[in-house]
């Protein structure tokens, strides 16, 4: 989650509620969860109750939105809230007809109860005194007018009890006629008991009702001030989101430690941790949950491991030797234990233990044991008298294993998981440096699988014997040296280890002949081994796996491009036109950051624009020329320091290093003069006699010319 602090600087929170900040229990907003039998996706939750623009990421970025177990609560809660205030207003506006017909009825009666009660209530009846006869009541008889009259000003002369009700529009211009001085100006009045509400409304003329709600207010808060003064809060109040964020970037991970130790050693409660170290209280509660929830997850035993990411499982599955395996198939046949306990003693996955087993019961058992099955033991015995015979050259001689990939040399230690290395030496001195411990106890591990590492490609540069200090030149003399000298025979390795000289001019280590690149050198090796052969064209291979790419050769057809029709006649080839042009994979990944590329010379432009301080240059030993790329260099030293001429000319006896030098020496021999000259039409053969004619002729630098065909 994206969040910016007090500077207008972008920081990037993961791992937290995205609502409050805090950590602890997360859940994914985006991700549907299943509560009390209805499905909840929380992200969705919040936009229906809120109203918020949040938007559901990518995939890739999922990981960012979480929402902590307490506003999971809290949101249920609102949502249902919201929920039923919608249906009431629902309900209210399909039968508010109904219900505005029976709220005016109701009013009218209970104004017109009210009335009777008031005329009853004011009316007062005079006392007739005792000394008044009869007889002068009688004859004092008032007419009917003079008894109205009498009676209106006995009504008036009474002190009503309640003020006349005015009107609509005369209470509201009343109400209007005050202003806020002259509001108060009555209320200090009838709180110095200088005089009632009743005398402060008609004095000051202002509202009774509006001076008893101002008193009314004052007194309200005056008492809640108090209240607040005499209890101390168990809660801080609640800060507005810009405060917490900013209470929530002021600490360190020093203070936050401190803080967790002063409540773990009881020393404080939480509050007065999250108040002295200026901590929030749910941050140290969250680091104090997961320091107790790590503890019980060390401290739980498990019936099964715990099952590892893949990576980790094909490290511990490599980290047993053959010689532990026959050892544990040894004491489960011999019933000294069980599987499981084999397995756990000498560290050999128990379902490699099984399978072997497996094979080797189904062959006692058997009298005549079925061709695969027999080939397959055949095949461990082999695989198992390879790794050996490895580890004795690599014991007696200086050689480095190694693996490659698009060119680039691996460590066959740290495999391709590992960095990539342009020059050999660098991998070998990482290879001495690194791995001096496990140069021959890892050759089981680096050789797993076996149909996977048919094969072994080692360094032979400067090769010589480590135990006698004898130069080896050839592959072939160290052979011999270890057979006559050290009495060690390699009969799996004289096939399937393939030695390699890897120098700045690559060259065969078995016959010397000269490449260009790598990738030429390897299939030419193909050639010194005949280990197996292809049944259409009869070419050799080293290994299964390259004979089985090979095969896809003579699959011809016509494979078309499915984005611009181009029609290739190997499959191969066609995909390779695909991920290029069109999908553009890239395939080639700087060694320095994960930034990938379709071609390697776009990983070299980029190494010289953003990792400039890593390119090594190379120089050139005879001329002193420079080079900050590999290949610039090797294409150097064939142009310039080449002794074998490969392209020769077919119509004289010339012979030239490169490809482009031959085609421009033909041109000579051609008898048709197509190049025309625009300033004096002289013709020419080639391009070059026009340029050299210009320039001598015409002081020209360069030549304009057109081509008669």
């Amino acid at each position: 989650m994206d969040s910016l602090d007090g500077d207008g600087a972008m920081v990037i929170i993961i791992g937290r509620c995205k609502c409050c900040l805090n950590e602890g229990d997360l859940k994914n907003m985006w991700t549907p969860y299943i509560y009390e039998g209805e499905t909840e996706i929380y992200g969705m939750m919040l936009t229906e109750c809120f109203g918020l623009s949040w938007q559901q990421p990518e995939d890739n970025m999922k990981y960012m939105d979480m929402i902590c177990i307490s506003c999971i609560s809290r949101l249920r809660d609102a949502l249902a809230f919201k929920r039923e205030v919608l249906v009431s207003e629902e309900v209210l506006r399909e039968n508010q007809d109904e219900i505005f017909l029976h709220t005016t009825v109701k009013v009218e009666k209970n104004l017109e109860e009210e009335e009777e009660e008031v005329k009853f209530s004011e009316v007062e009846y005079l006392e007739i005194p005792d000394s008044l006869n009869k007889e002068e009541l009688c004859e004092e008889q008032l007419s009917d007018e003079q008894l109205l009259s009498s009676d209106n000003s006995l009504l008036v002369e009474h002190t009503r009890k309640k003020s006349k009700k005015l009107t609509k529009e005369e209470g509201n211009k009343m109400y209007k006629q005050y202003t806020d001085k002259e509001l108060q100006m009555p209320n200090d009045a009838v709180q110095n008991n200088e005089m009632s509400h009743t005398e402060a409304a008609e004095f000051f003329k202002v509202p009774r009702k509006a001076i008893s709600a101002k008193i009314r207010n004052i007194t309200d808060k005056e008492d809640d001030n108090s209240l607040l003064v005499e209890r101390t809060r168990k809660r801080s109040k609640k800060l507005t989101k810009e405060e917490v964020n900013k209470t929530y970037k002021q600490y360190t991970d020093e203070e936050l430690q401190m803080a967790n130790d002063a409540v773990q050693n009881n020393e404080m409660s939480h509050t007065e941790a999250a108040e002295l170290f200026k901590v929030p209280r749910k941050t140290i509660s969250a680091k104090i949950r997961n320091i107790k929830d790590k503890e019980e997850e060390e401290n739980r035993k498990r019936k099964w491991p715990k099952k590892l990411p893949k990576q980790d499982r094909n490290k511990t599955y490599k980290q047993y030797t053959e010689k532990a395996l026959r050892m544990a198939i040894d004491a489960v046949q011999n019933e000294e234990m069980s599987r499981s306990e084999a397995s756990a003693k000498f560290k050999v996955p128990k379902k490699t233990l099984d399978s072997r087993l497996r094979l080797q019961n189904s062959i006692a058992k058997k009298e005549e044991p079925d061709d695969d099955d027999a080939s397959k033991i055949i095949d461990q015995e082999k695989h198992y008298k390879l790794r050996e015979e490895i580890k004795s050259i690599l014991t007696y001689t200086n050689a480095i294993p190694y693996k490659t990939r698009l060119s680039r040399y691996y460590c066959a230690y740290c495999s391709t998981d590992g960095p990539a290395f342009d020059d050999a030496d660098d991998l070998r001195v990482h290879t001495k440096t690194k791995h001096v411990d496990d140069r021959t106890k890892a050759v089981d591990q680096i050789m797993r699988p076996q149909w996977l590492n048919e094969v072994l490609k080692i360094d032979i540069h400067s090769l010589h014997c480590t135990v006698c200090c004898t130069i080896l030149l050839t592959w072939n003399d160290m052979l011999l040296h270890l057979k006559d000298v050290h009495e060690v025979a390699l009969d799996e390795a004289y096939n399937r280890v393939i030695p390699y000289i890897l120098a700045r001019e690559l060259k065969c280590a078995l016959c010397g002949e000269a490449f260009a690149s790598y990738n030429i050198l390897d299939g030419h090796m193909n050639a010194h081994y005949s280990s197996y052969i292809c049944s259409e064209c009869g070419d050799t291979f080293l290994s299964a796996s390259r004979l089985k790419k090979h095969v896809l050769v003579h699959n011809t057809g016509r494979f078309p491009c499915e984005v611009c029709g181009k029609v290739y006649n190997l499959k191969k080839y066609m995909k390779k036109h695909f991920d290029l042009v069109h999908a553009e994979k890239d395939q080639y990944k700087c060694s320095y950051c994960p930034e990938r590329f379709s071609r390697p010379f776009q990983r070299h432009q980029h190494v010289l624009d953003n990792h400039k301080e890593m390119v090594k240059i190379k120089t050139c030993e005879i001329c002193g020329k420079t080079f900050d790329w590999m290949p610039y260099y090797s294409a150097h030293m064939r142009r310039k320091h080449g002794n074998e001429k490969n392209y020769k000319c077919k119509q004289c006896d010339k012979s030239f290093l490169m490809k482009y030098q031959l085609r421009d020496h033909q041109e000579k021999h051609l008898e048709e003069r197509n190049v025309v000259c625009d300033v004096c039409n002289e013709r020419f053969k080639t391009k070059a006699g026009l340029v050299r004619h210009c320039q001598l002729h015409h002081n020209f630098p360069t030549a304009k010319s057109q081509t008669v065909k």
